[in-house]
């Protein structure tokens, strides 16, 4: 789930805002305030903005395409709805065989991961096992 969160910190003995996110590609953020000619710091996955306020950057974000509904400033709370959407989006995913790399592969049995244990075969190879690599598709 993409997420931002924007706060004021002090940094020594200056209160400068923060920008923390999860869920974009990196360097995209930076990318949005580089273009509005924001100067900005860097350090990890923080950006720090010495001369800018929340409203401000929150309002730069969303006018560059950044849905208002990833963006957290304290305060605010998260819709219920929002929430259990994003609990119910789910990554379409695909097992892969470790051995021939075929994503032809189903579990061993209806009853494997309820009554036994979680077991997948390769319909290519004929691997049996819990050992199968998960890909986004």
């Amino acid at each position: 789930m993409p997420l931002i969160y924007i706060d004021y910190e002090k940094i020594g003995n200056k209160k400068v805002l923060t920008i923390e996110y999860t869920g974009f590609e990196e360097g995209f953020i930076e990318s949005i305030l580089s273009k509005r000619n924001i100067h900005y710091e860097k350090e990890g996955r923080t950006i720090i903005i010495e001369n800018a306020g929340k409203k401000q950057v929150k309002k730069i974000l969303i006018e560059n395409g950044v849905d208002a509904r990833y963006i957290v400033t304290p305060g605010e709370v998260f819709s219920f709805k929002y929430i259990l959407e994003s609990l119910s989006m789910k990554r379409s995913t695909k097992r892969v065989c470790p051995r021939c790399g075929s994503t032809n592969v189903r579990k061993v049995s209806f009853l494997s991961g309820w009554f036994t244990p979680l077991q997948f075969i390769c319909e290519n190879c004929g691997y049996v096992g819990v050992a199968f690599l998960e890909v986004e598709e």
